[in-house]
């Protein structure tokens, strides 16, 4: 899981390539934007699903198998190498680039996992995973509207892909489009009602849109459902701050802290607090270890 943040940088989740609008500044409370699910669903799905397309065993199935096990390992460079091998026996071979690509993906080199899934989608364009894994990486590479284009295309080929909703909101999240990423993290919640980070992403949009009322009821959903989710911790102590409760704020970021000892934007946002409290030597512990952590 990883998130955006406002006055900072981003994701995800690890941050699952985070897009960074503005440097981090004494002063500025980071804003999760956009909790992620990782690729972890679709690598099952693509390996069980093509290990039973094909009984011969040639020697690009081979490799392409040999590849599997690299990936399902996370030996990720390992994985790249045996589907470049099977790719040059078999430039036709579709899951062989699918699992290229989602290993490229997985070491953040974005621009080959596009071109991977870019020519699996060429092969065989009917394959919804394929889509969906095309638009994460345009998602995590910043190319918002291309990954809402796939998105759109997954859709029309299959309606009742789970999580279609959800990586829309983050796209037009990324976008400043508040209002109908929240429409799309309400349609993901139809889906799926007892996603924590669902309801974490709510929060976060309500609390863009000025709705903190809304925005607590969500954030108190999510805790219920997931008292271990830092994030949600994250947008109870910015509507707090924004109210000048700057106790319950920081009572709400050592809470995220003790579950996500290391989590950026609740540490940066830990030092603001104390900015804001004339704790200066608390304040700039916290907001150095912030940039360390790499907000």
């Amino acid at each position: 899981m990883f998130l955006r943040c406002f006055g900072c940088g981003k994701s995800s989740i690890k941050g699952v390539g985070e897009v960074r609008p503005n440097s981090t500044f004494a002063g500025n409370m980071e804003k999760g934007m956009g909790v992620r699910w990782s690729m972890g669903v679709a690598i099952a799905l693509l390996i069980l699903t093509a290990c039973g397309a094909n009984d011969k065993e040639t020697k690009a199935q081979r490799f392409w198998l040999k590849g599997n096990e690299q990936l399902d390992e996370r030996n990720f460079a390992k994985a790249i190498d045996y589907y470049d091998e099977a790719i040059m026996l078999d430039p036709n071979f579709t899951a062989a680039y699918t699992n290229r690509g989602i290993a490229q993906f997985e070491m953040a080199a974005y621009p080959q996992a596009i071109q991977s899934h870019t020519m699996a989608i060429n092969l065989a364009p009917d394959q919804s995973e394929t889509w969906y894994n095309r638009g994460h990486a345009f998602l995590m590479y910043g190319q918002y509207e291309n990954a809402l284009v796939d998105w759109d295309s997954l859709e029309r080929r299959d309606p009742g892909f789970l999580q279609v909703d959800f990586l829309r909101g983050l796209a037009l999240a990324e976008l400043d489009d508040y209002q109908p990423s929240l429409e799309a993290f309400e349609r993901a919640l139809a889906k799926d009602s007892a996603n924590a980070e669902l309801w974490t992403n709510k929060a976060n949009m309500l609390y863009y849109l000025q709705r903190n009322g809304e925005a607590m009821m969500a954030v108190r959903k999510a805790l219920a459902l997931d008292n271990k989710e830092g994030n949600a911790y994250n947008v109870q102590a910015l509507i707090y701050a924004e109210q000048e409760r700057y106790a319950a704020a920081l009572a709400a970021v050592n809470e995220g802290l003790r579950y996500s000892p290391r989590h950026p934007y609740l540490t940066n946002n830990k030092g603001y607090i104390y900015l804001k409290l004339d704790s200066l030597n608390e304040a700039e512990t916290y907001l150095n270890e912030a940039l360390k952590l790499d907000v």
